[in-house]
């Protein structure tokens, strides 16, 4: 509450939103349902003000899966389908979260079939989005392995490089003893 009376007083529309959307889902995960509705519905309203398409999106999810819970499932559909609308280019957390709350809504109406439909997009959405995370986190893998072999070998250049001048160094000193002994 005091980060939202602070983006409040400060104008910042895009914390405000924020605020209110975390403290709705913060309320959700508590069942204080009334409430939750209140702080996600004014976090879509600021949202849908700085035209930000994935908060908005984001935000319906979360409030389209709430109205589920309380027995609006027509109201809770319009949001998530419009949600979905939103994400369809993206292959994100978001449009899974979106699948996964459609499933839910439809299994609450009864229609199983839409149900199925859309936890099986919910699983291959997931199944997607992990072999995603495999790919990066063995390409991030792969690039560490790469760059750490890149520094030995730049340290091992460096050592080499002070070796190769610690012996010019020597044979020069060597060379001036000579002299100096043969009086030159």
């Amino acid at each position: 509450e005091q980060a939202i009376k602070s983006f409040t007083e400060t104008e910042e529309k895009p914390g405000q939103a924020l605020s209110y959307h975390n403290y709705g889902n913060f309320l959700l995960e508590q069942k204080e349902l009334d409430k939750a509705e209140e702080m996600l519905t004014k976090a879509l309203a600021i949202r849908k003000e700085t035209q930000s398409l994935y908060d908005i999106a984001s935000t319906m999810n979360v409030l389209g899966s709430l109205l589920t819970k309380k027995g609006k499932t027509k109201q809770a559909e319009d949001l998530l389908l419009q949600s979905m609308a939103m994400l369809k280019s993206e292959n994100s957390v978001r449009q899974k979260d979106v699948y996964k709350y459609l499933a839910a809504n439809y299994r609450a109406t009864g229609k199983m079939e839409e149900a199925y439909k859309y936890q099986a997009g919910y699983i291959s959405m997931s199944d997607t989005l992990a072999n995603e995370n495999e790919v990066t986190n063995m390409l991030r893998s792969q690039s560490e392995y790469e760059v750490e072999k890149r520094d030995a070998q730049l340290t091992l250049a460096k050592k080499d490089r002070e070796l190769q001048t610690l012996l010019v160094s020597k044979k020069n000193d060597q060379l001036i003893y000579l002299m100096i002994a043969f009086g030159l």
